[in-house]
């Protein structure tokens, strides 16, 4: 792991774009996605981690969030399509939130303004680099499909239960 401190929105903007340039393109394309947050200390885990709760805490949210919600609510009746609606609406999931721009990730470094005395954080990810750490049957998904990150379709056919990532 890199750990870049820049002094000033120059510096910043060139290490958040620094070799994202595609000539192909001809435009700012890599391969990383970025997550913000307002407190650098807080280090990187899901709301589900900084609550302590493990896997068995997370499927007993999970029910009770189904329960309760419409059962149109998701595209797909997977597990995956309740987990990603729920981390939107708030619920304490093992997911983290992730986007391709820095901009969005910059926000959340610094929208909040009750923590302006605290360094905020932008984590960066270069997911290709990522993919080689996975199990194979999920890289074999993803190259068959094409794709550079997982949707909940694509998930729930390389593991239909949230458990069977668990080994």
């Amino acid at each position: 792991m890199h750990e870049h401190r820049a002094s000033g929105w120059p510096e910043l903007h060139e290490l958040l774009f620094a070799d994202a340039w595609n000539e192909d393109l001809r435009l700012f394309r890599s391969s990383l996605a970025y997550r913000g947050a307002s407190d650098a200390a807080a280090g990187l885990q899901s709301a589900l981690a900084r609550l302590g709760g493990g896997h068995e805490l997370e499927r007993q949210l999970m029910r009770a969030f189904r329960k309760y919600a419409a059962q149109d609510a998701v595209p797909h009746d997977t597990d995956w399509d309740w987990l990603a609606l729920g981390q939107h609406h708030g619920l304490p999931t093992r997911l983290l939130d992730w986007t391709y721009s820095p901009y969005v990730a910059l926000h959340f470094a610094t929208q909040n303004i009750a923590r302006y005395d605290r360094d905020g954080v932008v984590w960066c990810v270069d997911y290709t680099r990522a993919h080689e750490l996975l199990p194979r049957p999920l890289r074999s998904a993803l190259a068959q499909e094409g794709a550079d990150v997982f949707t909940t379709e694509l998930l729930s056919g390389a593991a239909p239960a949230l458990g069977d990532l668990e080994g």
